[in-house]
C-alpha cells in the first residue's frame, strides 16, 4: 500500500478537518490512527473537547478523575462502540489499556495517541510501567534501563504504520490519504469496497454461522460448539441473535461469562429481536450447578477457568462458547489448544465457527494492521512450525537488544509463550525487552536469516536482598515485586536468613505444540539447572498446580515449599512453589519448609473433620486436581524431608506471627492444632471452617466472616500461650 503525505501549516488545521475526513474512513469501513508527539498541552484542550463532545460518543483514556484500576477500565469499555478515543501516553504507556480499547472503535472513528517527544520518550519516566512492577511495594526504586526497548519498538511499529502531516513531523496518521479539502471515495479506487458492501458481506457471513448453531442445536440431542475469531467479528452479536432465535422457538436459554458486563453485547442483539417480551436470564459461574436450562451460552469463555469450561461441557446438554483469538488478556491461543484438543477427546463431533469478516470496521483497517503488529496478535508474525529432526537444536540466551533488533525472533518467542501458557499479555512482551532482572534462553534451530524457536524459558533473577527490608517483609509491610520465592520462602519458615541467597525462579518454560511430550522440556530445563546452579543460585519455580504439570517438576527434583490459598480465577487452578536443593547452603532450610507444608496439610485435613482414609471427594474439580496434587507432591519427597524437628520455640513464633495478623490461618495450622488446648464448641467450630475454606482454596469468601473466625482463634490463642 503507497503512502501519500500530506503536509498541513499547524494542527489545528488537522483537528479541524478531523470531522470530514471521519466521513470518508467511515465510507471505506476504516479507521485510523492519528499520532501527537510532544503536545503535553493537547492533552488539556482534547479532554474538554471530549467533555463537551459527549453525545458523539468520545472517549478519554486513562480516566485520571476515576479511581478504577486498569482492569475495571478495561470492563468499563465492554460492549461500547465509540467515534474517537484520545489516549494520553505522555506519562507512560498502558500497552494493554491501549490495545483494548482499540476495540471500541468503529469505522470512522479516530484512535488520537499523545506521546512525548519520540527521542526523548525512550529514556523518558514512566509513571505506568512504575506502578505496575512496584504496586506491591510502595517504594519508588523500581529498576528501570535508562532507555526502555520497549518504547523503542514501540516508536518503530507507529513510525512503520504512519506518515507525518504536518510540517514539524509532529502529528503523524496511519491512513494512506488525508486530503483536507476534498476527500473524495475516488481517490482510493474502484476496486475498494464501501461500507455498505462490507456490511453486506458480514450480513451474508452472519447468516450463514446463525444457521449452523440453530441447526446443531435443533436437530441434535446435544452438541457443543465454539464461535472463535478476532476481536471485533460479531461473536457477541452472534450469540445474541442465537438466544434470541432459541426463546422464540420455546427452548429455555442462558447466559454465563466471568463478569456481567462481557454479556452486554449479547443482550442487546437478543433484546433487538426480542423486543422486551421475554427475559433471557445472565446466570453467575457459580450458579450454574442449580441451572436446568436446555441452551446455555458462554460469553468470553477464554476468560474463565478452563476446569469450568470442562465441567460446563459435561453437565450441559447443549452449549454454545465464545473465545477471542488474539485477545488483550493473553488467552486466546492457549485456550485454543488446550480446550479445543480436550473437546476433540470429550465432546467429539464439536462445531467450530470462525468469524472472518469485521463488523464494526472493514477488512485490512489501518487502525487494526497497526494494533496488530504493537501487540504481536497477528499470527503471520509467528515463525511457522519446523521440520526439521529434534536433533538439530540448540539451547542460547538471547540478549534484549537482540529481541529488539530481530523482531522476526522476538516474535517467534512471544507466539510460543502465547500458545503454552493461559495468560500472556502485552505487559510480558515488556518485560521480555525492559525487565532488567529476566533471562530469556531459546531452543532454536539455527536456519538463514532467522532460527527457528521451538522452545524457551523465562528466568527471574531474585534474591540478594538488603538487610533493611527483612523485618518488614517477614512482617508482610513490603511485597516487592519480582522477589516471589525469597520473601514466600522466608514468610513460610519465619526466616530472614533465605532473603540474602541467590535464586533464579522459572517463570515460563515453553515447548512448541508440535514437539512436546518428546523430552525437549527436560533437556531445556536441565541446561537452566547446570547453567544456574554452579553460579550460587537456587533454582524455583511458581505456577498453576495440576496432575499434568506437576510431575514434571518432581521428576527433576523441584518439590514444593507452599501452595496457594485459592484458585486463579482464569486457570481455575491453585499456585505451587517448588524449589531445588542441590546442595546448597540453605538446603536444611528447603527441607524444613517442605515439612512444614506437609504438617499443615495433615492439620488442616484433621481439623476439618475429613478422614484422612477415604478422602471426601469433591464435586469441584479444581478442588479435586489440588488434592491430587498434594498426594503426587507428598508421595514424591523422600523421607529425609522431614528429618528435620521444627522445635516448639519455632511454633510458638508461627503463632506469634500469626496472631499479630502476619500469617496465614493455612500456614500454621500445625502450630495452631498443636498448642490448642480449648475444646469449646465455638473455637473447634471456628477451626473446622476455616480448615475446610483453606482446603477448598476459598479462604478469601465471605471475608466479614472469615475476620470473624479468625479473630475467635486469635483470641483463644492469646488467652492460652501468649498471656
Amino acid at each position: 500500500m503507497k503512502k501519500m503525505q500530506v503536509l498541513f501549516n499547524d494542527l489545528s488545521a488537522i483537528l479541524n478537518d478531523w470531522s470530514n475526513f471521519s466521513k470518508t474512513l467511515k465510507s471505506l469501513g476504516n479507521r485510523q490512527l492519528l499520532l501527537l508527539e510532544n503536545q503535553p498541552e493537547l492533552v488539556t484542550i482534547l479532554q474538554n473537547f471530549v467533555e463537551k463532545n459527549a453525545s458523539e460518543k468520545y472517549c478519554l483514556l486513562p480516566n485520571t478523575h476515576s479511581s478504577a484500576d486498569r482492569k475495571h477500565q478495561i470492563r468499563a469499555l465492554l460492549g461500547k462502540e465509540l467515534n474517537a478515543i484520545v489516549f494520553d501516553a505522555t506519562n507512560g504507556l498502558d500497552a494493554t489499556l491501549l490495545i483494548a480499547c482499540s476495540g471500541t472503535l468503529v469505522a470512522g472513528g479516530t484512535l488520537i495517541l499523545v506521546v512525548p517527544n519520540l527521542e526523548d520518550w525512550p529514556t523518558q519516566s514512566d509513571t505506568v510501567y512504575h506502578s505496575q512492577l512496584g504496586k506491591h511495594d510502595g517504594s519508588s526504586d523500581v529498576a528501570q534501563t535508562s532507555s526502555s526497548r520497549f518504547i523503542r519498538r514501540t516508536i518503530r511499529v507507529l513510525l512503520d504504520h504512519c506518515e507525518p502531516l504536518d510540517t514539524n513531523a509532529t502529528v503523524f496518521s496511519t491512513h494512506r490519504k488525508w486530503h483536507h479539502q476534498d476527500p473524495t471515495l475516488s481517490e482510493y479506487g474502484s476496486d475498494v469496497p464501501n461500507a455498505d458492501e462490507l456490511a453486506q458481506r458480514w450480513q451474508l457471513e452472519q447468516q450463514q454461522h446463525l444457521a449452523l448453531l440453530h441447526r446443531s442445536i435443533v436437530k441434535q440431542n446435544q452438541s457443543a460448539s465454539v464461535v472463535m475469531a478476532d476481536r471485533g467479528r460479531g461473536k457477541s452479536a452472534l450469540l445474541g441473535m442465537l438466544a434470541a432465535k432459541l426463546v422464540q422457538q420455546g427452548f429455555s436459554v442462558a447466559t454465563t461469562a466471568s463478569v456481567r458486563a462481557n454479556a452486554n453485547v449479547l443482550y442487546r442483539h437478543s433484546d433487538t429481536h426480542l423486543k422486551g417480551n421475554t427475559e433471557l436470564p445472565f446466570v453467575p459461574v457459580d450458579q450454574l450447578a442449580r441451572w436446568s436450562g436446555e441452551v446455555l451460552l458462554v460469553e468470553e469463555a477464554g476468560s474463565l477457568p478452563l476446569s469450568v469450561l470442562q465441567q460446563l461441557a459435561l453437565t450441559q446438554q447443549h452449549i454454545v462458547y465464545a473465545t477471542t483469538v488474539h485477545g488483550y488478556e493473553g488467552a486466546g491461543r492457549s485456550f485454543a489448544i488446550r480446550f479445543t484438543r480436550w473437546l476433540d477427546a470429550h465432546r467429539p463431533g464439536w462445531n467450530l465457527i470462525s468469524p472472518q469478516w469485521p463488523v464494526r470496521w472493514g477488512r485490512e483497517d489501518p487502525l487494526e494492521t497497526l494494533i496488530a503488529k504493537l501487540g504481536l496478535l497477528d499470527p503471520e508474525s509467528a515463525l511457522p512450525e519446523c521440520q526439521s529432526t529434534p536433533s538439530d537444536w540448540v539451547i542460547r540466551q538471547l540478549d534484549s537488544e537482540e529481541l529488539l533488533s530481530n523482531e522476526k525472533l522476538l516474535a517467534g518467542v512471544y507466539h510460543l509463550l502465547s500458545t503454552a501458557h493461559y495468560q500472556t499479555t502485552p505487559d510480558d512482551l515488556r518485560h521480555l525487552l525492559d525487565q532488567p532482572s529476566m533471562r530469556v534462553f531459546a531452543m532454536v534451530i539455527d536456519s538463514d536469516p532467522i532460527p527457528w524457536v521451538i522452545g524457551v524459558a523465562l528466568v527471574t533473577l531474585e534474591g540478594e536482598l538488603s538487610n533493611e527490608l527483612f523485618e518488614p517483609i517477614i512482617r508482610k509491610q513490603r511485597r516487592l515485586h519480582n522477589q516471589l520465592i525469597p520473601q514466600l520462602f522466608a514468610q513460610c519458615l519465619n526466616t530472614e536468613k533465605v532473603l540474602a541467597h541467590r535464586f533464579a525462579r522459572i517463570t515460563r518454560i515453553a515447548i512448541a505444540p508440535e514437539r512436546q511430550r518428546t523430552g525437549l522440556g527436560s533437556h531445556l530445563l536441565t541446561y537452566l539447572i547446570h547453567h544456574f546452579t554452579p553460579l550460587g543460585y537456587t533454582l524455583g519455580a511458581s505456577f498453576g498446580a495440576n496432575i499434568e504439570v506437576l510431575p514434571f517438576w518432581l521428576k527433576h527434583q523441584f518439590y514444593p515449599i507452599h501452595f496457594g490459598h485459592r484458585t486463579n480465577s482464569r486457570s481455575g487452578l491453585r499456585s505451587v512453589c517448588v524449589l531445588r536443593e542441590d546442595g546448597s547452603t540453605i538446603a536444611p532450610l528447603i527441607k524444613q519448609a517442605q515439612e512444614l507444608l506437609q504438617l499443615n496439610h495433615a492439620a488442616l485435613i484433621r481439623m476439618a473433620h475429613i478422614s484422612t482414609e477415604a478422602p471426601k471427594p469433591s464435586a469441584d474439580a479444581a478442588l479435586s486436581e489440588f488434592e491430587h496434587c498434594c498426594r503426587l507432591a507428598f508421595d514424591s519427597m523422600s523421607t529425609s524431608a522431614c528429618s528435620s524437628k521444627l522445635t516448639e520455640v519455632n511454633s510458638l513464633a508461627l503463632i506469634e506471627r500469626f496472631h499479630q495478623g502476619e500469617r496465614n490461618f493455612a500456614d500454621t495450622a500445625w502450630a495452631i492444632e498443636s498448642h490448642q488446648r480449648q475444646t469449646s464448641e465455638i473455637i473447634e467450630k471456628s477451626l473446622q471452617i476455616l480448615s475446610q475454606k483453606a482446603l477448598d482454596g476459598n479462604a478469601h469468601h465471605g471475608r466479614q466472616d472469615v475476620a470473624t473466625l479468625l479473630s475467635t482463634v486469635r483470641q483463644a490463642l492469646r488467652s492460652e500461650l501468649l498471656g
